[in-house]
């Protein structure tokens, strides 16, 4: 089973990027706790009136725990006009009902700013704290702790290939060879790569969507 979940992980996190969204609130001091799958960040910010705000990082802000650190520098906003360029959150789901046409813009539209504090799994916020949802875009490990984990079908045969490499390699060499082993690893390598390409092959609709965009961003005579 660790041996799964390592590798749902691992595939996760080097083949297929899988993205993810959650809604999270932050408490009286800001500090917004990290999901159990997070593994890395894209985008963080606040929907207000139907348009998310996305916040501006600031690595510089003071981490809250118990020790003293310098005052953070005040971060600087500039005026940014939107000209179209809004910044798309990948579809998800919430409450069971498919979102697939979320958008925010980029920072300077809000003085809340922010930090990732690893040790704690928080986000740390600064500056215009909101009292609604934040919403995250984050890179998910795929694993649930509440024991929901699905697996896609298109992973299964990278798994499978994943357990007999370990169980050859975990073995004594008297009854696996390294030859063996190494011929395990290799066909687990190969499964895994064709599973990142068949993720990110386009569909005909995706396909048509790029086109139709890069249409209407030509210059119009």
């Amino acid at each position: 089973m660790q041996w799964l979940v390592r590798g749902v992980t691992d595939l996760n996190i080097h083949h297929i990027s899988n993205l993810d969204v959650a809604y999270l609130t932050a408490d009286a001091s800001g500090q917004v706790d990290l999901p159990s799958d997070y593994i890395a960040y894209s985008k963080i910010g606040v929907c207000e009136n139907g348009l998310i705000k996305v916040f501006g990082i600031n690595d510089n802000m003071c981490l809250r725990r118990k020790t003293e650190c310098e005052v953070p520098k005040a971060i600087q906003t500039a005026e940014i006009a939107m000209n179209g360029e809004e910044i798309p959150f990948v579809a998800h789901y919430r409450s069971g009902i498919y979102i697939n046409n979320l958008y925010g813009i980029g920072g300077g539209f809000r003085s809340t700013y922010y930090r990732i504090d690893r040790k704690n799994r928080k986000i740390i916020l600064g500056g215009d704290i909101p009292l609604g949802e934040i919403v995250l875009e984050y890179l998910s490990s795929g694993i649930n702790l509440s024991g929901k984990t699905y697996i896609d079908d298109d992973m299964r045969e990278v798994l499978i290939a994943l357990l007999h490499w370990r169980i050859k390699e975990h073995s004594p060499s008297r009854t696996v060879s390294e030859g063996e082993k190494e011929r395990a690893r290799q066909f687990y390598e190969h499964e895994a790569r064709k599973l990142s390409k068949l993720r990110k092959r386009f569909s005909i609709s995706e396909l048509m969507d790029t086109i139709y965009a890069s249409y209407k961003q030509t210059i119009k005579r």
